[in-house]
């Protein structure tokens, strides 16, 4: 593989944005090494000691901390619930008669109480959001009102399985 200036600038910036974001994430009171993604109740309890540190977001440091902190609670729900599904597995392995590695091979099917687990770690993040939402106001402050609206009208959906757009039922309400 030829190296060019190009590969070179483009590892320097990857190892820098990595280091900026190791640093950050210890700034914010995130241990250093630690995946989010597996241990979201690491970030939790960062985000909750960060509210009770810093009362006033209206502006400075510990407001961009707190933007940088809802961005890294955004990226973690999103990936918090995984499923993953068994497989058949490497043949070749149990040909070979390798037991441990076709098991690994095989992978991990999960279950009820995992993903159970995991949409409670998320719920738990939700509330850290919205308790930092509410305290940057703006644009990251929840919008109840759209959120009423919606469950309005999955309530009005689900009581109502025939409903027929346009008809007068929907119109004359709202």
């Amino acid at each position: 593989m030829k190296i060019t200036k190009q590969i070179i600038k483009k590892l320097i910036k990857e190892s820098i944005d990595s280091y900026m974001l190791s640093e950050s994430q210890v700034k914010l009171g995130i241990p250093h090494g630690v995946d989010l993604k597996e241990n979201p109740e690491v970030l939790y309890q960062a985000t909750m000691n960060f509210i009770q540190r810093n009362p006033d977001l209206s502006g400075g440091e510990a407001r961009e901390n707190a933007k940088l902190l809802m961005r890294i609670l955004d990226n973690t729900i999103q990936g918090t619930v995984r499923y993953t599904q068994g497989h058949r597995g490497d043949m070749s392995l149990l040909h070979r008669g390798e037991i441990d590695d076709y098991m690994a091979s095989i992978g991990h099917e999960t279950t009820p109480e995992e993903i159970a687990h995991m949409r409670d770690q998320q719920g738990r993040l939700k509330m850290a959001q919205r308790a930092l939402g509410s305290m940057l106001g703006g644009s990251h402050a929840p919008d109840y009102m759209l959120s009423s609206w919606q469950d309005s009208r999955r309530d009005f959906f689900r009581d109502n399985p025939n409903y027929i757009p346009g008809s007068k039922d929907w119109d004359d309400d709202y």
